[in-house]
């Protein structure tokens, strides 16, 4: 009987031992325990941790980013093989039009680089990757604003639009391509409103200037594209649902291709866009039924962004240029 009464003390002794300083959530002591690599239990907890996004591209992005500082470098530019970068001689003319050095746009910050999975998706196959290019539109309207000694928001109020609306759907004025012999022949004239905002005519493609090229980079070497390939064309006819030949007359586009289908940071991505400038087609002032199109410019859409480029497939070469200057 006394055994059996010292063992229910001891139990009761311990008991009480065990409780008399509990271990408290998020008390001195818990931390304690688990900085000592505890808890209390056997189990203990895994922290799940995501793997970093591979770029998959980043050999080809360095070789663009190179390409950009060697070409598109107004160092030595008459050095440096013209046919490379096929467009040369357009971006020349341009800058002279518009008052500036002939090599003005030949700066690798006076572009963007844009690089879409989307575009891609066979680069396992080809072995290719392939970059949308432009010049950057902001940097344009930026230089517009300077020659007319106003604002960017200046500019864009003249012609009734936004900056953001231009920079999502920057193209050009479809009575831009072969200016040059359609205004020899008078079909087309460029308002004064339009040379004193875009810059007058010196000769220059002004659509090969303001649309978008492409660059390859297949086997470590990078090859510029005026032209896009024709299932990129494709594409964006049917990304926008463009299905309006490029014609000169607004009314004659379709509410789809004139108020868009998809959204970009908020601004939708249209075909095209009405910009407050006399149109140039010299039909449209002979055309009774058409009056409501003369005071209205079409601007078409051939932004990265109409190829289904998003913000996020921008691609910053200059880190790449950088480098190599910090490496001379």
């Amino acid at each position: 009987m006394c055994k059996k009464i010292i063992l229910c003390g001891l139990v009761l002794l311990l008991a009480g031992c065990s409780s008399a300083n509990p271990v408290v959530s998020g008390s001195a002591e818990e931390t304690a325990v688990t900085a000592a690599g505890g808890t209390g239990t056997e189990e203990t907890e895994e922290i799940a941790t995501e793997a970093p996004a591979v770029n998959v591209h980043e050999e080809s992005d360095r070789i663009v980013g190179e390409w950009f500082g060697y070409y598109l470098s107004a160092e030595d530019v008459s050095e440096k093989d013209s046919s490379i970068f096929s467009d040369q001689i357009d971006y020349q003319y341009y800058a002279r039009g518009l008052g500036q050095d002939k090599d003005y746009f030949l700066s690798p910050d006076m572009w963007e680089v844009f690089y879409n999975e989307d575009i891609n998706i066979n680069r396992d196959i080809t072995g290719e990757d392939i970059y949308l290019i432009r010049l950057d539109p902001e940097k344009l309207l930026e230089l517009y604003a300077k020659n007319n000694d106003t604002t960017v928001e200046g500019i864009c109020q003249e012609l009734s639009t936004t900056k953001d609306v231009l920079y999502y759907n920057w193209g050009y004025d479809p009575c831009s391509v072969n200016y040059a012999s359609k205004h020899k022949d008078n079909k087309v004239a460029f308002s004064q409103k339009e040379i004193q905002i875009f810059g007058k005519v010196n000769f220059e493609e002004r659509d090969t200037v303001m649309k978008t090229h492409m660059i390859t980079v297949k086997d470590g070497e990078a090859v510029y594209s005026s032209e896009l390939e024709d299932y990129l064309d494709i594409l964006r006819r049917d990304t926008l649902q463009a299905f309006t030949d490029d014609c000169n007359i607004y009314s004659q586009y379709s509410d789809i291709e004139k108020n868009g289908v998809y959204k970009v940071d908020g601004i939708s991505i249209r075909t095209v866009i009405p910009l407050n400038m006399p149109n140039a087609d010299m039909s449209v002032w002979e055309d009774e039924e058409l009056i409501a199109d003369r005071g209205v410019t079409a601007f078409l859409n051939y932004s990265p962004f109409s190829y289904g480029c998003k913000s996020e497939d921008k691609v910053n070469i200059m880190q790449y240029i950088e480098e190599v200057s910090e490496d001379e």
